[in-house]
């Protein structure tokens, strides 16, 4: 069971890099959209009117910006990230089975399905990661009340 737990463990990394690697690009092409928008609006003179439409522009920017490095740590995260390697205990890059779900301890985007699974890509950090955390195979963690046992690590 833990060799197919490992192949699905390297699938799942390979399905969030691409995944992250969409939200970069498209994030990309907004920022030039934006940047275009702002440098058209420059032209203008339209006075106060045109002042508010480039502050709204610029805000944006920034926003776009930030969810850019975001997804830029969140990527080079993933990166780090050693799918053979096969831990002793619950930390970053483990995927955890449980009786209700899988879980790859990673980055914190939520549920997603790969073909017909539903597994939940969450942080060490995040509350239910933190109640994971240094488990192991066997063991029990209790999250919101809820006692759940730990099938098996990859």
């Amino acid at each position: 069971m833990t060799d197919s737990l490992t192949e699905l463990k390297k699938r799942i990394h390979r399905e969030l890099l691409k995944a992250i690697d969409a939200k970069i690009e498209t994030c990309h092409a907004e920022l030039a959209d934006l940047t275009q928008s702002r440098d058209t609006n420059n032209k203008s003179s339209a006075g106060d009117k045109h002042e508010t439409g480039r502050a709204m522009v610029q805000i944006e920017l920034e926003n776009k910006s930030k969810q850019l490095a975001n997804y830029n740590r969140q990527r080079a995260d993933l990166s780090a990230i050693s799918t053979s390697r096969i831990p002793e205990i619950i930390s970053t890059g483990t995927l955890v089975e449980t009786v209700q779900a899988l879980y790859f301890i990673a980055i914190g985007i939520g549920r997603f399905r790969l073909d017909d699974r539903e597994i939940f890509a969450i942080s060490i950090n995040s509350p239910l990661g933190n109640a994971m955390k240094g488990k192991t195979k066997g063991e029990s963690f209790t999250f919101r009340g809820v006692e759940t046992s730990i099938l098996n690590i990859a």
